[in-house]
């Protein structure tokens, strides 16, 4: 799961356009499923950097809404009491993008803090 998960942030490195970043998204979103069981997120600290650059306004909504859903699937994952230790960490990438999000970003954002915040 630890290599997994850093292979995938190793990735990102790589990425050139915003179908490269979708892409990345995916991979990402996809060790964490096959992982759900472990209430841990390897690395959390480069995750978290990676989706916040995820969520830059440039990028197109699809890239944003992929980003948020893996928000919504980590925070799931590591339930509320890690959630709390950790909240600083994500909300930083999250708060950011409120200002510049779309509608429907907003209603995302929105429904995953009600959720677990």
């Amino acid at each position: 799961y630890v290599q997994l998960v850093e292979r995938n942030l190793q990735s990102f490195e790589y990425v050139g356009e915003w179908a490269d970043v979708t892409a990345f998204l995916t991979k990402l979103g996809r060790s964490f499923e096959m992982y759900g069981r472990f209430a841990t997120v390897p690395h959390k600290e480069t995750v978290a950097k990676r989706l916040a650059q995820c969520l830059n306004p440039a990028l197109p909504t699809g890239v944003h809404q992929k980003a948020l859903g893996i928000y919504d699937r980590i925070f799931n994952q590591i339930g509320a009491e890690q959630l709390e230790a950790d909240l600083g960490l994500y909300m930083y990438g999250l708060m950011g993008f409120m200002r510049n999000a779309s509608v429907q970003g907003k209603s995302q954002l929105l429904d995953i803090v009600e959720r677990h915040v």
